[in-house]
């Protein structure tokens, strides 16, 4: 490898003993904790990303009765200012100074439809003007990037365009599932209904906005044991997550051939470290 190379490489087994170091730690944290977790959540991240992290942290912590509160994302905000709840997971509203946030987790959006929409035709120019467009309700982050994206990108008009307001991710998927209309969505809202063909992923002419989750709490504010813990089991839900990620992809590198010139063959060896810092330059 490169100078360069060298130098990543070394961050790179910094990564990996940061990781065994808190499998070890979520390992040997022989502590039950008993009590209360209180968190808010909005619909993306309690209903996806941490059912696992709450499973994982109910068998280590039996005796710990959870409360996971639904809201969007100014409710948690709004929740966790006001003392109601001390940690909350969801994108980062504006306007709340007090508040501190700890990324953890991006979801790609998807534009959607019904299956019936035909995708061999311009939706965008023939069908997008008469079809409903399901929104999240305002002060919702998803609400702020779908808006502004179809601003942007086609000829949505709320005066001409019928708009259809849900305050549920739930909500959203049926209708479309049921009646005629677009929408934008985090995929793993609807990633299940896509494979299954119930509903169709649209091309679209822009890419579009990503969704920033974070962990919100107080700023100044030290988080309780029960609290800390649970946010620990998060951040190793999301470290394992890109373990594992990585590990698939050098598995499948593994069986790809690659023709090299015999007066090169000695000089090239394809190491799964250098696939790896590759990885994680282009993430």
């Amino acid at each position: 490898m490169t100078p360069k190379g060298e130098k990543l490489n070394a961050k790179i087994s910094q990564i990996f003993t940061m990781l065994d170091d808190i499998k070890g730690s979520l390992q040997g944290a022989g502590k039950q904790f008993v009590g209360e977790l209180k968190i808010g959540a909005s619909s993306v991240m309690g209903n996806n990303f941490l059912t696992p992290a709450l499973i994982s942290f109910s068998k280590r912590n039996p005796r710990v009765n959870i409360t996971v509160t639904a809201g969007n994302s100014f409710a948690v905000a709004k929740w966790i200012q006001d003392g109601f709840l001390e940690l909350g997971f969801s994108p980062m509203p504006q306007g709340f100074t007090t508040l501190s946030c700890i990324p953890v987790h991006t979801e790609q959006c998807v534009f959607v439809s019904h299956a019936g929409v035909d995708v061999s035709k311009d939706v965008f120019a023939s069908r997008f003007a008469s079809m409903p467009v399901v929104l999240r309700e305002k002060g919702t982050k998803i609400y702020e990037h779908a808006v502004d994206w179809l601003k942007k990108h086609t000829a949505f008009d709320k005066k001409s365009n019928p708009v259809v307001t849900l305050t549920t991710m739930e909500g959203i998927k049926n209708f479309l599932l049921h009646g005629d209309g677009v929408t934008i969505i985090p995929r793993c809202c609807v990633q299940e209904e896509l494979l299954a063909g119930k509903l169709l992923e649209i091309p679209c002419p822009a890419p579009l906005p990503d969704i920033k989750y974070f962990a919100i709490f107080r700023k100044n504010d030290v988080l309780g044991d029960i609290a800390a813990r649970f946010f620990a089991e998060v951040q190793s839900m999301a470290d394992i997550r890109i373990f594992c990620t990585v590990r698939i992809l050098l598995n499948a590198v593994k069986m790809i051939s690659i023709p090299v010139p015999v007066r090169l063959s000695r000089r090239i060896a394809l190491r799964r470290d250098t696939v790896l810092l590759l990885f994680l330059k282009v993430c």
